[in-house]
C-alpha cells in the first residue's frame, strides 16, 4: 500500500493486520476518508493477486433503498459456498461497503459466518463509525480507523501540487484531512457528486437564517447517511472559517454540529436534532 496516502498509524496498523490475516476486519470513517479504495487495496494485498468479481472476490453495497437487504446477506453465504483454489492462506475476500447501512435482519444473518467463515475467506467491512453496527457484529471484528492525513501530506495530492499555501489550507479544512473529499474537493466540477452535493447543503445552512434552515430539515430526514455527511460538512466548514477568522462565536457552533452528530449516532430522532441544532446556530 506505498502508493496510497495515508496517516502513518493507520498505514502501520494495515501492515500489522497483514502479517496477522484475522478473518473478519472492519474499516471506519467519514465518508469521503477512502474506506473503499483502502478495502479493495488491502483485498488485494491478502490475495496477492488482483481482484476477480465472483472468483476471489465478492463487494456488497446499499442499493436503491439505500440500504444492504437480508437477500444481499444470503448471496454472501452462497458466494463463500463455492469451492476455490490457490496457494496463498487468503484466497476468497468479501467487501462489505457501507456496512451500516446493513439492515438489522442481515447483520444478524451475517453473525455467525463472520465469526467463523470458511477457511480462506476473509471479510473485510467499512463503515462510517463503530456506533452504527450492532455490538454483537463488532466484537467478531479487528477494527482500524481510517485517520485524516497531514496539510502536508494532503500536499502530496497530484491535484494539489499547484495550489499556493492559502488554497492548500482551504482544501485541507474543507476536508478533515480526508483523502477521498480531498480529491473531490479539488475536482468540484463533478456535479453528479453526491458528497459535493451535501457540501453545498452545508454551505447554504450554515449561511442561511434560522427559519429558513427549518424548511430544509424534511430533506435531512430520508436519510441517515445524508443527514451524517451534511453534519459533517457543516463541522469542517466551520472550523475552516474558525481558523480563518479566529472568531471564537464560531466555536460554539462547531460544538452544537459535534453534538448532533453524536445524537443521530445515538439514534436519536433526527427531527428533534436539526430542530434543536438549526434554532441554536
Amino acid at each position: 500500500m506505498t502508493d496510497l496516502l495515508l496517516h502513518s498509524s493507520t498505514k502501520k496498523a494495515l501492515e500489522r493486520l497483514q502479517s496477522q490475516q484475522p478473518h473478519a476486519i472492519a474499516l471506519f470513517g467519514p465518508k469521503g476518508a477512502g474506506k473503499r479504495t483502502v478495502a479493495r487495496r488491502l483485498a488485494e494485498e491478502l490475495l496477492q493477486t488482483k481482484l476477480q468479481s465472483g472468483s476471489n472476490y465478492f463487494e456488497v453495497a446499499p442499493g436503491d433503498n439505500d440500504a444492504i437487504t437480508i437477500d444481499q446477506a444470503r448471496e454472501i453465504k452462497q458466494f463463500v459456498k463455492l469451492k476455490i483454489s490457490g496457494n496463498t492462506s487468503v484466497k476468497r475476500v468479501v467487501i462489505i461497503s457501507d456496512a451500516q447501512t446493513l439492515q438489522e435482519s442481515a447483520q444478524n444473518t451475517l453473525l455467525k459466518l463472520i465469526e467463523e467463515p470458511p477457511v480462506g475467506t476473509v471479510f473485510i467491512l467499512t463503515a462510517s463509525a463503530q456506533e452504527t453496527l450492532l455490538p454483537t457484529l463488532i466484537s467478531r471484528l479487528t477494527t482500524i480507523k481510517l485517520m485524516p492525513v497531514s496539510a502536508q501530506q494532503l500536499s502530496q495530492l497530484p491535484k494539489a501540487k499547484h495550489l499556493d499555501n492559502q488554497e492548500l489550507a482551504r482544501i485541507f479544512h474543507l476536508s478533515g484531512g480526508h483523502v477521498g473529499l480531498a480529491n473531490r474537493l479539488l475536482s468540484s466540477n463533478d456535479v453528479d457528486d453526491s458528497l459535493m452535493k451535501d457540501m453545498q447543503i452545508a454551505k447554504q445552512l450554515i449561511a442561511s437564517k434560522r427559519y429558513d434552515r427549518l424548511g430544509n430539515i424534511e430533506y435531512l430526514l430520508k436519510n441517515h447517511e445524508t443527514a451524517m455527511q451534511v453534519l459533517f460538512c457543516m463541522q469542517k466548514i466551520l472550523e475552516y472559517k474558525l481558523h480563518s477568522t479566529h472568531d471564537e462565536s464560531v466555536s460554539e457552533k462547531i460544538r452544537h454540529v459535534i453534538s448532533a452528530q453524536d445524537d443521530l449516532n445515538r439514534r436519536v430522532n433526527k427531527k428533534l436534532v436539526f430542530t434543536d441544532l438549526f434554532m441554536k446556530l
